[in-house]
This record gives structure tokens, C-alpha cells and sequence, in this order.
């Protein structure tokens, strides 16, 4: 049973690797993240938890990268959502049945696409509050 009085959503985005010939996507979905954590913070009352984000883009080291993955789990675990958005990383499949097994609803919006576009189309609006909605309701019944 929840004790907290706000929902918390974790968010979960992929990057891609931070060198090479993918820096360029990389940069883009680093742009779609922040995308969707606006999209989310202003189309719900849910605590969106993004705070990989930092650890990610700060952490640049691989040496911190034990860390930041035992810390990922840690938030994952205080969530109620877990919220995949864009494609699914090999990282964001290996999430989701630990998710899963922790109780967190799962909030699949891969269907939107790769990018988040600048506008969704109303059909896809629909969709998106209409999922929302359903999250909501499967949270205030649990």
C-alpha cells in the first residue's frame, strides 16, 4: 500500500553511447528526454523521477557507472510508474521486469516514436491522456 500522497513516475529514456558516430543521436535523445519530462510534468500531478538524467550527463566517468546503475535500481524501487518512452534500450528491457516484480505499473509510450514531435497529433493525444487516465485509476485502486 502507498503511504506517499503524490504518485511517482520514473522515467526512463535511452541515451545511446556518449562517443563515436552516435554522438549526434545521442544529443537528439538527450533533447527528447527533456521533451518528455515536460510533456509529463505538465500533462500529470505525478512526481516525475528523471534524476538518472543527472547522474548520467555529470558521471561522464565509467567508473561511476556501478553506481549509477545500483542507484537507478534504488529509484526504480521507491516509484509507483515506470515510464519507457521513445524505443526500448537493452538497459530499459532489462528494467522493466524488475520493474515489474517491484509492483510499478508500466507506462509503455514507445508507440509515439523514436522522437517525441514537436506537436502530437490529436488522434495521439487521445491516446496519451487516454493512458494517463488508466494509470491513474489503476494507482488509486492499489
Amino acid at each position: 500500500m502507498r503511504t506517499r500522497s503524490r504518485v511517482v513516475a520514473y522515467l526512463a529514456h535511452p541515451l545511446g553511447p556518449k562517443n563515436g558516430e552516435e554522438l549526434r543521436a545521442r544529443q537528439d535523445n538527450i533533447a527528447d528526454c527533456l521533451k518528455w519530462l515536460e510533456l509529463l510534468v505538465s500533462s500529470t500531478k505525478w512526481v516525475i523521477e528523471c534524476s538518472w538524467f543527472a547522474y548520467v550527463m555529470a558521471l561522464e566517468d565509467e567508473a561511476f557507472r556501478p553506481r549509477t546503475l545500483v542507484d537507478q535500481s534504488e529509484q526504480i524501487h521507491r516509484c509507483d510508474i515506470y515510464i519507457a518512452t521513445s524505443w526500448l534500450s537493452p538497459h530499459i528491457k532489462l528494467e522493466i521486469p524488475k520493474a515489474k516484480r517491484a509492483g510499478l505499473v508500466i507506462l509503455d509510450l514507445t508507440w509515439v516514436g523514436k522522437h517525441l514531435p514537436k506537436e502530437l497529433t490529436e488522434e495521439q493525444l487521445r491516446r496519451l491522456h487516454s493512458e494517463l487516465e488508466s494509470v491513474d485509476q489503476v494507482i488509486a485502486l492499489s
